[in-house]
């Protein structure tokens, strides 16, 4: 009985068990669900199903579901930490169903106030107000923090709740990432976005791996300060081009930077790597009248782009050839359009194909793309953000590479991550914008 759980002490579902209110948690308890459920469908106080107050310590472990509707209150809340502490790890939190003549837009399913923490770091939440799936108590300091778990159209790194000073926050080196109707929260190898001209800001940002010039006379060396090459804007012809967001210039010649990422090391597991890419039209103008073929010009090592890859450095001089890169180059089928190819091991594919004789998935200039590169297990999938081809001309495709084991493609901190680099692909005059480079060590489901 969960009623006569010790004062500090352990707790296993043995039943589903229906509550006549809610248990109160004075003390340091943890409790197992052990694939049962908790209700309580005659409550008609709606504190909760777990009410943790002022010196309370709450652990819920397992997978078992804790449902706190019922007709009896307008309340329906799963979890009220008022001055204690709660810590989930797994488990279903729903109040489908909850209806309340009250005020039936605003159901609390977890809930801080005064002073009380709540840490989540898995589980599934099923609100029937999805607004309002993690809140907190206006005024009071209440706090919640999100490490992991499954919210039911609920954005925990965007809480729309009416009260900005307490709202949710997503733990250290987390994201939130949508599947269909809910929102799932993992974690990041690594994050690198360029604003106030410092790399690695934003909320949730976190380095494990080292900046580096690949400059001709400054390869692998550490760069502080990159604030020189970020920009917010780029100018071509005299009229200037919004890039929409604050974005770090690379280029491997002498107009700025390029730069890579060094010391990541995503194991022979999955990972997935995604990176925001603006290309402006300067390198296609230069190469608008060409006579050569397409595959010409990617033969060409002065008009390919190395947008970014993998390379083992072997010497502070030269690194081995790269595991792993995508290409662009100028197609001459038409002016100001892109063809990709992507090489993996020696196997070299096209991303984008040309169906007859029209040109299909050709990459235009001045658009932000993101790349994606996933891997699961033997298969490596690259792809692009499909809905930021919505107003382009062709149409987006993904390739996908087999590998022999899962040790043939993975990233070590003996490796550089390169962007726009020099690593035996190719020195190109022109530049490029970075943005929202992540590294996530597990395969990405971008299809949902």
């Amino acid at each position: 009985n969960l009623k006569r759980i010790p004062k500090h002490g352990e707790a296993k579902l043995l039943n589903d068990i229906d509550l006549e209110t809610e248990i109160i948690i004075t003390n340091k308890v943890e409790v197992d669900l052990n694939n049962k459920t908790l209700t309580a469908r005659t409550d008609d106080v709606g504190n909760g199903l777990f009410h943790v107050l002022e010196g309370g310590h709450l652990t819920i472990n397992g997978e078992g579901t804790l449902d706190a509707y019922s007709p009896e209150n307008g309340w329906c809340m799963v979890i009220w930490a008022e001055g204690g502490e709660v810590v989930i790890n797994g488990g279903t939190y729903t109040n489908k169903g909850a209806y309340s003549a009250e005020d039936s837009e605003h159901y609390d399913l977890i809930y801080a106030k005064a002073g009380g923490k709540i840490t989540i770091n898995g589980g599934t939440f099923i609100n029937e107000t999805p607004r309002w799936t993690l809140n907190h108590n206006n005024g009071s300091q209440g706090t919640i923090i999100v490490n992991g778990g499954k919210f039911y159209n609920f954005d925990p790194s965007n809480d729309q709740t009416d009260d900005a000073e307490n709202a949710t926050v997503l733990g250290e080196n987390r994201v939130s990432i949508k599947y269909g109707d809910y929102y799932e929260v993992r974690g990041m190898l690594a994050e690198f976005t360029f604003e106030d001209g410092l790399t690695n800001t934003g909320v949730n940002s976190s380095v494990r791996g080292t900046l580096v010039s690949n400059v001709t006379n400054t390869r692998y060396e550490e760069i502080e300060d990159y604030s020189s090459n970020i920009y917010t804007t780029h100018t071509q012809d005299s009229t200037v081009h919004q890039l929409g967001t604050t974005a770090i210039q690379a280029s491997h010649s002498g107009s700025g930077n390029s730069f890579a990422v060094k010391g990541i090391d995503t194991g022979t597991g999955d990972f997935t790597i995604t990176v925001k890419i603006y290309t402006p039209y300067d390198f296609l103008k230069q190469k608008a009248t060409a006579t050569q073929t397409a595959d010409q010009v990617f033969a060409s090592k002065n008009w390919q782009w190395y947008l970014f890859g993998t390379a083992y450095e072997t010497s502070k001089n030269r690194p081995d050839a790269p595991c792993f890169d995508i290409r662009l180059g100028k197609d001459s089928n038409g002016a100001g359009w892109f063809k990709t190819k992507v090489k993996l091991n020696g196997v070299e594919k096209e991303l984008y194909i040309q169906s007859g004789d029209n040109i299909a998935g050709y990459w235009q200039a001045r658009k932000w793309i993101e790349f994606r590169v996933v891997k699961k297990g033997t298969t490596v999938t690259v792809g692009t953000d499909f809905e930021a081809y919505s107003t382009l001309k062709g149409r987006p495709y993904s390739v996908t590479f087999e590998l022999d084991s899962v040790e043939n493609f993975m990233i070590t901190p003996e490796q550089v991550l390169g962007f726009g680099c020099n690593y035996n692909v190719t020195r190109p005059s022109a530049f490029t914008y970075y943005d929202d480079i992540r590294i996530y060590n597990y395969a990405v489901d971008f299809s949902a």
